[in-house]
């Protein structure tokens, strides 16, 4: 058995396991009286309600009645130990029996019983060992005051449910809830903020009023805003190529934009292939190169004609066709 205060029960709920058996169980079901404390209250009863006489014979009676007290507390210290070694009964640690002297009032003269007298003197014998609970300690000789608050004992702090009643509470505690949520708004602004640098573009493109303002907001960050890029809205609408005369070729292109906002003119790559429609020569020809402004507008289309020039006679010999791509470099 174990001596427990409120706090204790009140921290696990009045849940308990026991230390030999590891048997889990709800202590206020199993709680008894402290079997000390009855044993004191019954010894000290005679002893209290003893009034002292002059005459011989009630001194011996009262002598009588004494000893046969602190008997009957030895017999019971003697069972409590022995119930100690079968099941898990334990004295606490501090705790003794109660005081042998339950005679104040017999005078020095008056006469004592030697068998009496040996069961006076008998210890209390050594307390078994008491077993280790998971949730409850020992407490100590002297109870603690109602006004200090008990120190927790490091033991509950491995509880699986306390460990989860702490944590529950501090996540419901005002000044963590709020700090929770000016950390979340917090995040919510830098994510809206990294939103709106990704899709500059695409937000000065569709809403040219906020150019102004993204533009403002590029210079501290180093940045800018250009024309949208959308390649799945480029079409090449129509495109020849032609040799002029021994090794000039000419170009006609034909882009399309299918948006409907303005995008970047793309980039198109040329590629002069032979009979076996394998490359024989590569070309990137930019904006500037294909003399087209750096944006198109919705719907729009441009065209125009670029010479090509190949000074490599093998080259031109194996030329047989061409393939033309648009894209974004």
């Amino acid at each position: 058995m174990f001596k427990v205060v409120p706090d204790q029960l009140r921290i696990s709920d009045g849940w308990v396991r026991c230390g030999q058996c590891a048997e889990v169980f709800e202590a206020p079901e199993h709680l008894q009286q402290d079997p000390w404390m009855m044993v004191s209250a019954s010894a000290s009863a005679p002893a209290a309600n003893h009034v002292p006489d002059s005459s011989s014979n009630a001194t011996e009676v009262e002598s009588a009645a004494a000893l046969d007290a602190a008997s009957e507390v030895a017999a019971a210290a003697e069972g409590i130990g022995q119930d100690a070694d079968d099941e898990f009964w334990a004295l606490p640690p501090g705790v003794d029996l109660p005081p042998p002297d339950l005679q104040p009032d017999l005078e020095p003269e008056a006469p004592v019983d030697p068998g009496h007298e040996a069961l006076l003197e008998v210890p209390p014998g050594e307390p078994a060992p008491a077993p280790v609970s998971d949730f409850l300690t020992e407490p100590s000789a002297a109870a603690p005051s109602p006004q200090v608050e008990p120190v927790p004992d490091p033991a509950l702090q491995e509880v699986s449910f306390v460990r989860d009643a702490q944590r529950k509470a501090l996540w419901q505690r005002p000044q963590i809830r709020r700090v929770l949520m000016a950390a979340c708004a917090v995040l919510l602004m830098l994510l809206g903020l990294q939103w709106i640098l990704h899709e500059r573009d695409r937000i000065a493109a569709f809403e040219p009023r906020t150019r102004g303002l993204l533009q403002g907001l590029c210079v501290p960050l180093r940045c800018t805003v250009a024309p949208l890029r959308q390649i799945e809205s480029i079409l090449v609408d129509s495109s020849s190529f032609r040799k002029v005369r021994d090794n000039v070729y000419q170009l006609n292109l034909t882009i399309k934009n299918a948006a409907p906002v303005a995008l970047a003119m793309p980039s198109v790559e040329l590629a002069l292939t032979d009979t076996q429609d394998q490359p024989v020569l590569r070309r990137v020809l930019f904006p500037a190169d294909l003399g087209a402004a750096a944006v198109l507008a919705a719907g729009a289309e441009w065209t125009g004609a670029i010479p090509v020039s190949v000074a490599d006679g093998a080259t031109v010999a194996r030329i047989a066709g061409y393939r033309v791509l648009a894209f974004y470099p």
